[in-house]
C-alpha cells in the first residue's frame, strides 16, 4: 500500500516522457508554466511573511534532519517578551549556520507562516531558481517549434 502513494508521480513522469516524444514543445511549455507558478507562489509567501512578520535576532540551537536536509532550529525573544524556538522553512545539505551562531530572523507573530533566516539567498533563492529554470524551459519550448 505504501508504494501506491507514489503512483500519481509515476503517472505524471510517464505522461511527460511520452509527451516529450510526441509534442516536446508543449511539454516544455507546461513545465515552464508550472515553474513560473511555483516562483509566483514562493514570492507571494515571502511577501506575506515580510509584510506581517517581525525581525529579531536569534541563536541557532539545533538542526532537524528532514529528508536529508538540515533545517536550522532558532531560539529568539519575540516582541511580546516570550522565548520562541522554531525551525525555519528551509534548509540545506550541510549544518549551516552552525549551532551557536547569531542570526537575524523574520518570523510571523501569529505563527501561521513560521520563521525564516533573514538573508537574501535564504528567502529568495528558491524563487530565483524556479524563475531561471522556468525561463530555460520556456526558451526550449519557443525554440523547439
Amino acid at each position: 500500500m505504501q508504494q501506491l502513494k507514489f503512483l500519481p508521480l509515476v503517472i505524471v513522469f510517464a505522461a511527460g516522457g511520452i509527451g516529450m516524444f510526441f509534442v516536446p514543445s508543449t511539454v516544455w511549455g507546461a513545465i515552464a508554466a508550472v515553474l513560473f507558478a511555483l516562483a509566483l507562489l514562493l514570492f507571494i509567501r515571502d511577501r506575506l511573511l515580510a509584510r506581517s512578520g517581525r525581525r529579531v535576532q536569534g541563536v541557532v540551537v539545533d538542526h532537524q534532519i528532514v529528508e536529508g536536509c538540515f533545517i536550522p532550529v532558532i531560539e529568539f525573544w519575540d516582541y511580546e517578551g516570550r522565548i520562541r524556538r522554531e525551525a525555519t522553512g528551509s534548509g540545506g545539505g550541510v549544518k549551516k549556520p552552525p549551532v551557536g551562531s547569531r542570526v537575524n530572523v523574520l518570523y510571523d507573530p501569529a505563527g501561521k507562516r513560521g520563521c525564516e533566516l533573514d538573508r537574501f539567498w535564504r528567502r529568495h533563492g528558491f524563487t530565483l531558481a524556479a524563475l531561471l529554470l522556468g525561463t530555460i524551459f520556456a526558451a526550449g519550448a519557443i525554440f523547439q517549434k
